[in-house]
């Protein structure tokens, strides 16, 4: 589990922020970069790949002081505009630093938070119901009507990898992971829609 971290003011690191409490993350946010200038992007709605693009082009523009970009609800972009992303991290200049905001941090690219520094808010919902998997696929599969097989394969994936870190803890754990494997192998075999899989082998199995 990844805990709340302290960091240098002058961080260039993206920031990788799981909350669902706005005020929380602007809280945060104002005492880590205290003498930056904050700009909120994607406040509004799913993070679609135009947005995510004019979001990229601050990374081409001159700044005088520090900026601190906040992208809220980068959980809800694409495979594809994760990816599309990639690069703007890679190339994130020495004055801007990229705060990408998550509700479930099962839904990022490993290659997305492999470049960031992840920072899970203590005393968050989120935190609570981390081990608690059927929860997390439960909200996952009514949060939209329908999702790819790319989506399903990242957020099982990154599932995966979670609950292995909560099974000495929580041995029951290993009753769901097992399920998640048998809703990815329906996935990539059969090409079974995602959220059609996750219902009938980790909600729905007896």
């Amino acid at each position: 589990m990844k805990n709340m971290m302290s960091m240098e003011t002058k961080n260039t690191i993206p920031l990788l922020i799981q909350s669902s409490d706005r005020n929380k993350v602007i809280k945060y946010v104002h005492g880590m970069f205290k003498n930056a200038h904050i700009v909120q992007t994607n406040t509004e709605g799913d993070l679609a790949i135009e947005k995510l693009r004019t979001i990229a082009r601050m990374s081409s523009i001159q700044q005088t002081q520090q900026l601190i970009c906040i992208v809220w609800g980068f959980d809800t972009a694409s495979v594809q505009t994760q990816n599309t992303f990639l690069k703007t991290l890679e190339e994130q200049p020495s004055n801007l630093t990229y705060c990408l905001v998550c509700t479930h941090e099962q839904q990022i690219l490993s290659t997305i938070t492999s470049r960031c520094q992840s920072i899970l808010l203590k005393h968050d919902t989120v935190q609570e119901t981390l081990t608690d998997i059927p929860l997390i696929v439960r909200t996952w599969t009514r949060e939209k009507p329908k999702r790819t097989r790319e989506e399903g394969m990242v957020f099982i994936d990154n599932l995966l990898l979670n609950g292995t870190y909560t099974l000495s803890k929580k041995p029951n754990t290993a009753i769901s992971c097992k399920s998640l494997l048998s809703a990815r192998q329906s996935i990539e075999t059969f090409n079974i829609d995602p959220i059609t899989a996750l219902e009938c082998t980790v909600l729905f199995k007896k």
